[in-house]
């Protein structure tokens, strides 16, 4: 009888815990032996995630934003750069008006202290980009550099990924001292950002493990003695924590027989698959100018799709009314993938095109996956969930910039182009300001906007977040329930 009275008690004690915020779980490591090793056990650590998970009374996301000292100038160099967290209490709304929806208030502002060690790592964290976020893992990355981070704030740990040697470092501090380096003679190389280092963070349900993906230009080269240019296949190689290892991959899954396809900008990580915007390239052409021009031109855009366990990708044809309007990569318009509700949505904001006086157009699809989560054209269709126009002077003097996050309410973050952050409800469409605001830069461009625009670094960075205590220290793995 005692011990079945102290198993209840023990299970008892086991779901308490497991609703408890990750400081408070790292204080209780010290206790007791028991309670360290039951806060390590991996059954544990999944029971917590799957708590923080399904939490539908409050929301966090995650931010990047820059901060100016009031006597500094925006566009100097002593602008500093900051890790918070925003706490959304979420409930529902029954009135008359609008009828019964969801809608969230901000309620707390958490500003995330970087570890000394890992500041030492990654130096100047302005030039970090956030990459994704899975279970409490965020992974950072510094552009034309071959330095990956994986970091879970909640529990102050990190970890600086192995060096991977498969993919060509075309930005390697040689070459960036080098007048002549050793890849000027290629025949080809991208105008864009295209070709750069385009990498993604999951969770592999099958292996329960967590990868990185990695794919990179690997180069081209001249047929025989013509100037027939041909593009070299591009690399993938993939990082798993368990093993703390970087290994390469067949790119086959990339490939059609006259195309690539070029995953561009991580999106999201949902359901054992990795999102990206990306584009279909030619594998071939009459000659290096070829390439140039058609880089420039409206080349036909997909999203990319990578399978976390089978380790393949596949593409989704954009929505039908997209197709017309394929060039989202210019000024003017931001298309965005994002998980609401259970399902993959698709957001397209037009920020310098007024169709219907001054009101910017907002759209949402979202993504029936027919196939059971393959991902593939035959089996994915996009239905329009809503489209509404934004008046522009409720936020007058300045616009909306891009789409931020969304989540299980809703209402979506918005941020307008003078750094301020603002609610925008679905349903009700109404329009609120958040005591919250980023440091921009005054960046033109060509052809320019109506008015120059700030381009905010929190742009890439937002996300949906869930604290946890998923270690992402070595031979980490997980018992995630199926």
């Amino acid at each position: 009888m005692t011990n079945k009275t102290s198993k209840i008690g023990q299970d008892l004690l086991v779901n308490i815990l497991s609703t408890l915020p990750p400081k408070s779980l790292i204080r209780f490591k010290c206790v007791a032996k028991w309670w360290h090793a039951l806060i390590n056990d991996p059954r544990f650590v999944d029971k917590h995630l799957s708590h923080s998970l399904l939490d539908d009374q409050s929301t966090r996301v995650l931010l990047k934003r820059m901060l100016v000292p009031p006597t500094e100038d925006p566009n100097g160099d002593k602008i500093q750069s900051v890790f918070s967290v925003l706490t959304f209490d979420n409930f529902i709304v029954d009135d008359d008006d609008d009828g019964v929806h969801k809608c969230s208030t901000l309620s707390g502002i958490e500003d995330i202290n970087i570890p000394l060690s890992m500041s030492l790592e990654i130096g100047d964290d302005r030039s970090f980009h956030v990459i994704g976020h899975c279970d409490g893992i965020i992974c950072l990355a510094r552009p034309n550099s071959t330095k990956v981070l994986l970091w879970n704030p909640a529990i102050q740990e990190f970890r600086v990924l192995p060096l991977e040697t498969y993919i060509p470092d075309w930005f390697d501090e040689a070459s960036r001292r080098d007048p002549h380096p050793w890849w000027l003679g290629m025949p080809y190389m991208p105008l864009t950002s295209r070709f750069n280092d385009v990498l993604g963070l999951g969770y592999d349900p099958k292996s329960k493990d967590y990868k990185v993906v990695k794919i990179g230009f690997s180069g081209s080269e001249l047929h025989g003695d013509t100037k027939h240019l041909i593009i070299h296949p591009p690399k993938v190689v993939v990082y798993t924590l368990g093993a703390d290892s970087w290994r390469e991959i067949k790119p086959c899954s990339l490939e059609t027989e006259t195309t690539f396809l070029w995953p561009e900008t991580f999106q999201v990580y949902f359901k054992g698959m990795c999102y990206w915007i990306g584009s279909e390239q030619q594998k071939e052409f009459v000659h290096s100018y070829d390439a140039a021009y058609q880089e420039e031109e409206k080349i036909r855009r997909v999203i990319v799709l990578f399978d976390m366990s089978c380790e393949v990708f596949h593409d989704i044809l954009l929505p039908h009314e997209m197709l017309e309007f394929n060039d989202f990569r210019g000024v003017g318009l931001d298309i965005r993938l994002k998980v609401w509700n259970e399902s993959i949505a698709l957001f397209r904001l037009n920020i310098y095109t007024f169709e219907d006086g001054d009101a910017l157009t907002f759209e949402m699809w979202l993504m029936d996956d027919d196939s059971g989560g393959g991902g593939t054209n035959e089996g994915s269709v996009w239905t329009k969930h809503f489209a509404s126009k934004i008046p522009t002077f409720s936020m007058s003097p300045v616009h909306l910039r891009n789409t931020l996050a969304m989540w299980k309410s809703d209402e979506v973050l918005l941020l307008t182009d003078n750094g301020c952050i603002v609610c925008y409800n679905i349903r009700t469409k109404n329009l609120k300001n958040l005591p919250i605001q980023t440091a921009v830069r005054i960046i033109p461009c060509f052809p320019p906007p109506p008015s120059y625009f700030p381009l905010c670094k929190a742009n890439h960075s937002p996300l949906v977040y869930v604290k946890s205590i998923v270690s992402v220290m070595e031979g980490n793995k997980k018992y995630k329930s199926t």
